[in-house]
């Protein structure tokens, strides 16, 4: 598409996929590697991978052969023109990876990375990565469907390092929970400290609640500091993004958080600091501000006539998934800005 909406006349990429296409990833030189669950694009030959020039035309330089022998949920392109896949397949062109893979830049397997045999869920006999994140050094975190990865227990995360074998510093427990029986990771996001936030059809973690929303610390422990466990959530969380300036963007199906509306889509600024959901004038001295807030936490609602100099109004501590805050002496002013900061 160019910028405007419209559709780049250059580029014609009509592919005639089987099933459907997951993702696609652009590389430095302009081409894109799709990926998904399809046996051919543009009536060429291709299992569940394949790259396109700038015209959308298939790569015939880039051939896998056989390609994933079933869908790719995931895949990160890295640095240095490295593909890694994730999904649920058993083999990458006849050679045994399963969920996992890392591929050259010409589409060959990369045999530097060896998962071993792989993700897999006990239970079932089967596994599937749905999402990928790459850490600035190298390491990948895959979430998914799995409790084993090469043998090892490893509940619906694991953190490989470069070269595929399994990071033992890293080690989430029993993993999440949903009305006590095993449920999903299906997103995982990172954070520019390193910190993991892990997104998916979850209640509980660790016998703690949370909404479909967790944080882990860089070695796969809890963090404490980030506890959305006090909200509720009527539906599951899809994706997890940032803002460039901080905030997070948490989307999905759910049409409220914390019992407000929000049609799919929220933001979550300074670590689950109050979202403020409404203001309103009690009466002419009088303006109540409402938000989301974690119970126990203390917060300052602030006010400012020039958004330099900022003067505390109402100090409460939260003990609802809601906090009500005034000033109480909003008389005479002509305008003011207000502010809430979690202490």
């Amino acid at each position: 598409m160019n910028p405007d909406g419209s559709q780049d006349s250059v580029v014609n990429a009509t592919p005639s996929t089987d099933e459907f296409v997951a993702g696609a990833r652009r590389s430095p030189d302009g081409k894109f590697l799709v990926y998904g669950f399809f046996s051919g694009i543009n009536g060429v030959a291709r299992n569940n991978l394949a790259r396109l020039l700038t015209s959308g035309a298939v790569d015939s330089s880039y051939n896998i052969a056989t390609g994933p022998d079933s869908g790719v949920n995931a895949a990160v392109l890295q640095p240095d023109g490295k593909l890694l896949i994730g999904g649920a397949f058993e083999t990458v062109r006849g050679i045994a990876r399963r969920g996992i893979a890392r591929l050259n830049a010409d589409g060959t397997v990369d045999a530097t990375f060896t998962p071993g045999t792989g993700f897999m869920d006990s239970q079932s006999g089967f596994g599937s990565v749905y999402q990928l994140a790459l850490q600035p050094d190298g390491r990948v975190i895959a979430v998914g469907y799995f409790d084993r990865f090469n043998g090892v227990v490893r509940n619906r995360v694991a953190r490989l390092n470069r070269n595929g074998t399994l990071d033992t510093t890293f080690n989430a427990g029993t993993g999440p929970m949903n009305e006590g029986y095993p449920a999903l990771f299906d997103r995982v996001t990172l954070q520019p400290d390193g910190k993991i936030v892990l997104g998916g059809g979850f209640h509980t973690f660790h016998g703690q609640r949370f909404p479909g929303l967790l944080r882990l610390k860089p070695n796969g422990a809890l963090d404490d500091s980030f506890s959305p466990g006090s909200f509720s959530l009527d539906g599951s969380i899809a994706s997890v993004a940032f803002a460039p300036d901080g905030p997070m963007l948490v989307g999905g199906g759910f049409s409220s958080f914390g019992g407000f509306p929000c049609s799919g889509l929220v933001r979550l600024k300074n670590d689950f600091d109050v979202l403020i959901h409404s203001l309103s004038r009690l009466d002419m001295s009088r303006v109540q501000i409402t938000g989301l807030a974690q119970v126990g936490k203390s917060y300052t609602l602030q006010s400012s006539q020039d958004l330099v100099n900022w003067t505390d109004r109402d100090t409460r501590i939260a003990v609802a998934p809601t906090v009500v805050l005034e000033d109480q002496n909003a008389g005479g002013v002509a305008a003011r800005f207000y502010r809430v900061l979690r202490k």
